[in-house]
């Protein structure tokens, strides 16, 4: 079995510094089709859209390394570090208020400012992540 992550961002980055952002927040070396790693626990694919947002990332790795995750901080690690929106699902045990339905076209979007947002998913058939606008806007914990 595997773990993944899923982020999305507003802005292209340069993938090999992404990698090594990311090895560095997972506390694993992640690897890429054209970044191999030997010393590599995860994968990431990354994909390029032309509607919406332009990055997609996907970072899988083995469940028995039991990485203690906590999406929210490498989201708003990435967003200040890039200077871009970091758009990821809802948090697990996240209160989605009355939207808390499971709805699955809910994200949340990190802003380089550190605040959050929730936003729906367009339901427009493109090839890509678009969002509609936003939902509500919401206070983090300090």
């Amino acid at each position: 079995m595997t773990q993944s992550i899923q982020i999305y961002l507003e802005k292209v980055v340069p993938e090999k510094e992404f990698l090594d952002c990311l090895s560095k927040l997972l506390g694993i070396a992640v690897e890429t089709i054209n970044y191999p790693n030997d010393e590599a626990n995860g994968f990431a694919m990354i994909m390029d859209y032309d509607n919406g947002l332009p990055l997609g990332i996907t970072v899988n790795w083995s469940d028995h390394l039991k990485l203690d995750v906590n999406l929210l901080d490498i989201a708003k690690n990435i967003a200040a570090r890039y200077e871009t929106c970091v758009v990821v699902e809802p948090f697990e045990g996240q209160d989605l208020g009355h939207y808390q339905d499971h709805d699955p076209y809910l994200w949340n979007v990190i802003f380089p400012s550190g605040k959050l947002a929730l936003y729906k998913q367009s339901t427009v058939d493109v090839y890509g992540l678009v969002l509609t606008d936003q939902l509500e806007q919401i206070e983090l914990p300090a």
